[in-house]
């Protein structure tokens, strides 16, 4: 597999659009993780990715976007995917990412998405985009293992809900 990724960025009006092309594999993630945290610690709360000329996506993409999902959930951000290509659709769907992370026809439908929910879209993004600053191993540290500050995920602390699953699939008593 050719294993080439090109991202570019764009600021939108009250978004930002990244927009990927290429493969988004085990080696191309790493690249994918720190763009999105350079957007994010770049001032970035709405993002917009773009997805309609990714070519192949595997788990890792699939981490990358859940965990870019979380972290701007707790900073009150918000992620939408656009237009994914038949390849990304396959695996989103697979994985049920599209239940969790909206999926729009386009990035004018995110835009109009947020207009409805009654977002005020400024007339340009608050965005600067400047490499890796400040706090951006942090982020991709957030982004790679897919937890938004603490522990706290879902609403609930990591050892809250494991003991919930646990409670709720114990074998019954043999008797």
């Amino acid at each position: 597999m050719d294993d080439e990724l090109t991202i570019s960025v764009s600021p939108g009006p009250g978004y930002v659009v990244v927009s990927v092309a290429g493969e988004i594999d085990m080696a191309t993630a790493a690249q994918f993780r720190e763009q999105l945290a350079s957007v994010i610690s770049g001032g970035a709360r709405r993002i917009v990715v773009d997805l309609a000329r990714v070519t192949f996506m595997a788990s890792a993409g699939v981490a990358v976007l859940m965990g870019t999902h979380r972290v701007l959930a707790a900073e009150s951000g918000s992620l939408v995917l656009a237009s994914p290509s038949p390849a990304a659709w396959r695996v989103l769907s697979l994985a049920s990412l599209d239940q969790v992370i909206p999926v729009t026809g386009s990035v004018a439908d995110a835009a109009a998405r947020w207009a409805s929910e009654g977002v005020e879209l400024p007339e340009t993004a608050q965005f600067k985009h400047a490499g890796l600053p400040g706090d951006a191993g942090w982020l991709q540290g957030c982004i790679a293992h897919g937890h938004a500050r603490a522990r706290f995920v879902s609403g609930r602390p990591a050892r809250a809900r494991r003991r919930a699953w646990s409670h709720s699939h114990r074998r019954p008593a043999q008797g």
